[in-house]
């Protein structure tokens, strides 16, 4: 595997916690009935789905083909 993928990911998983971590102090400082709720939760929503499935795909390239089968 060449290093150009490896970066590129942890490029994408840095983007993205920094987007989840302003969005959560966003959060933090909105008013309590506000409709800017709902825009943030969506966006946090689709912010943790992408880390989950971006963590995955980095542990799965780190195990490659390290697998034992008996």
């Amino acid at each position: 595997m060449s290093p150009i993928p490896l970066l590129s990911m942890l490029l994408l998983f840095r983007i993205i916690i920094n987007f989840v971590v302003f969005l959560s102090c966003w959060s933090y400082w909105l008013k309590s009935k506000n409709d800017q709720v709902y825009g943030v939760v969506i966006i946090l929503g689709i912010g943790g789905s992408t880390l989950l499935v971006t963590a995955l795909t980095m542990t799965a390239d780190l195990i490659a083909d390290n697998v034992v089968c008996n």
